[in-house]
C-alpha cells in the first residue's frame, strides 16, 4: 500500500472508450480567416464553460488557459498517419468539482463526505480537459468548424459515472443542434417576424 496521493492526470486514470472529440461549427462574422477561427474558438470556450457550470446534476467549476497538447499520443499521429506526436498550445478549459476548484496542498478532504479519503487527487473525484482546436473548416452556411477533443480522468467510480453522465449531451449543447436548442431558434424566428 502506498499512503501517496494519487496523480490527478495519469495514463491509468485515463477514460479511453466513448466520446473522445467532437467537431461543431460556429457561424461568425466575415472579418477575415484567422479572426473567424478565432473568435469562432472562443465560443465554444465559452460554451463549454456555461455549459459545465449550468449543470444541474453537478457543481462544477472551470477553468480556461492555453496548455500544450501532445497531438497524437501513440507512435502514429491522431489520425493514424504520420510520425508520433507533436505539442501545440491550445485552449484548454478544465471542469472539476466546485468543492474540489484550487483546493490548496494543506487542505484535505471533507469529512462529512463519503467517498472521499486522504488520497484522493486535488483535482477530486474527475477531471475533464476539454481542447479546443480550430479546424478551419467551413460547412454549407459558411460557418466555421472548431474541433473539441476531450481528455477525462476518473479517479473513482463515482467520477466514471459522473464523467459518462457529464460528456454524454456535449455535441448537442455545445454545437446547439439538440432539441433543447432547435426549440428556443424556433421561438426566437417566431419572435423576430413582425
Amino acid at each position: 500500500w502506498t499512503y501517496e496521493r494519487a496523480a490527478g492526470r495519469c495514463g491509468a486514470c485515463r477514460v479511453t472508450g466513448g466520446l473522445q472529440s467532437f467537431e461543431v461549427f460556429v457561424g461568425v462574422g466575415d472579418d477575415g480567416a484567422n479572426g473567424a477561427e478565432d473568435e469562432a474558438s472562443g465560443e465554444v470556450a465559452s460554451r463549454l464553460i456555461a455549459y459545465f457550470e449550468g449543470l444541474r446534476d453537478y457543481s462544477l467549476k472551470c477553468s480556461r488557459r492555453m496548455r500544450e497538447r501532445a497531438r497524437g499520443t501513440l507512435a502514429q499521429g491522431e489520425d493514424g498517419h504520420g510520425k508520433g506526436p507533436s505539442r501545440r498550445k491550445l485552449t484548454c478549459v478544465t471542469a472539476v468539482e466546485e468543492r474540489f476548484f484550487d483546493r490548496g496542498p494543506s487542505h484535505s478532504p471533507s469529512p462529512h463526505r463519503e467517498g472521499d479519503n486522504d488520497n484522493l487527487p486535488r483535482e477530486g473525484h474527475f477531471v475533464i480537459d476539454a481542447f479546443v482546436d480550430r479546424g478551419g473548416s467551413r460547412d454549407e452556411g459558411g460557418g466555421v468548424g472548431v474541433r473539441v477533443v476531450l481528455e477525462m480522468y476518473g479517479h473513482t467510480k463515482r467520477g466514471g459515472v459522473a464523467i459518462d453522465r457529464i460528456r454524454g449531451p456535449l455535441p448537442g449543447e455545445i454545437g446547439r443542434t439538440n432539441r433543447r436548442w432547435r426549440r428556443l431558434s424556433k421561438r426566437r424566428t417566431r419572435t423576430a417576424r413582425p
